[in-house]
């Protein structure tokens, strides 16, 4: 049931081209021990065989085999007011320079959600600053490609790992008990948010209607390949308004790849806005 540095590449290839994920050779044994259930649950006894298995697979197949990889072999690494610096930067100085501050509504997207601990974060620090939204509507959206991570969002139910960052001040402020160890966000902080299944590489994801003001991506794409990366930053800027902004994670960037965007500083982080011209 060994992963040959062949079938590794194969595999690699097969995940990036579906969920975007590729992992580096110094962790192809870590790929081998998160997939070694999905070879018993599909009958395959080796990689190769689960390889040709995904690939003669028809689609309506291949997307049920990847609603069930996507756990194994994404990263669920989250927790509330994580890297709120920048977030804190767009409430202070970021949002009233947006096109559609003047209009009286502004609407966020958060991509690659999780269990929803950042969009209830940044409902959470919205509210805080609520004084300068005064007859304005803020409207969030949030959407990741594995259903439980969803469900969890939506039931707002989170142990300690999830709130490792919070004060227990705000523990009091915006959590009630649970039961044991967890604790649930209180109910007014939690209507705001809309929840729904999404995958980064698929346009008919970013189908609204209305673009986006703000879309947070966020500690996700460091795992894409740079072929997936390419194609994720067409799709958000394709979902922004012209001059809507673009938050990734600290350690990432949209170096190396076409993109449409303008990098500028906001605060302590690097953001980008949306150019005139596509990518």
């Amino acid at each position: 049931m060994d992963l040959t540095r062949q079938d590794f590449d194969r595999l690699n290839a097969i995940l990036a081209g579906r969920i975007g994920v590729a992992y580096p050779a110094s962790r192809m044994s870590l790929l081998s021990t998160r997939l070694i259930p999905r070879l018993s649950a599909t009958g395959t006894r080796t990689f190769s065989g689960y390889i040709r298995f995904l690939e003669r697979a028809g689609s309506e197949a291949m997307a049920e085999e990847m609603r069930q990889v996507a756990p194994l072999v994404t990263n669920q690494e989250s927790y509330f007011f994580r890297e709120t610096w920048q977030t804190e930067a767009l409430i202070r100085e970021g949002l009233q320079t947006l096109p559609g501050w003047d209009s009286g509504k502004l609407r966020m997207l958060c991509a690659g959600c999780c269990r929803g601990e950042e969009p209830y974060t940044l409902g959470i620090l919205l509210r805080k600053h609520g004084g300068r939204w005064s007859g304005k509507e803020i409207a969030i959206s949030a959407f990741d490609l594995v259903a439980d991570r969803l469900d969890a969002a939506r039931k707002a139910t989170y142990g300690p790992n999830a709130l490792r960052a919070v004060s227990q001040e705000h523990v009091c402020t915006y959590f009630e008990r649970a039961g044991g160890e967890a604790y649930r966000l209180k109910e007014a902080h939690r209507g705001e948010i809309r929840f729904f299944p999404g995958n980064l590489l698929d346009p008919a994801t970013y189908s609204a209607p209305l673009g986006y003001d703000v879309v947070f991506c966020r500690n996700v794409l460091l795992y894409f390949s740079a072929g997936a990366r390419a194609e994720v930053a067409g799709h958000l800027w394709a979902v922004l308004k012209p001059g809507g902004v673009l938050c990734l994670g600290h350690s990432e960037s949209l170096e190396g790849i076409p993109h449409g965007f303008e990098s500028f500083r906001l605060g302590r982080s690097i953001v980008y806005r949306k150019a005139a011209l596509p990518p």
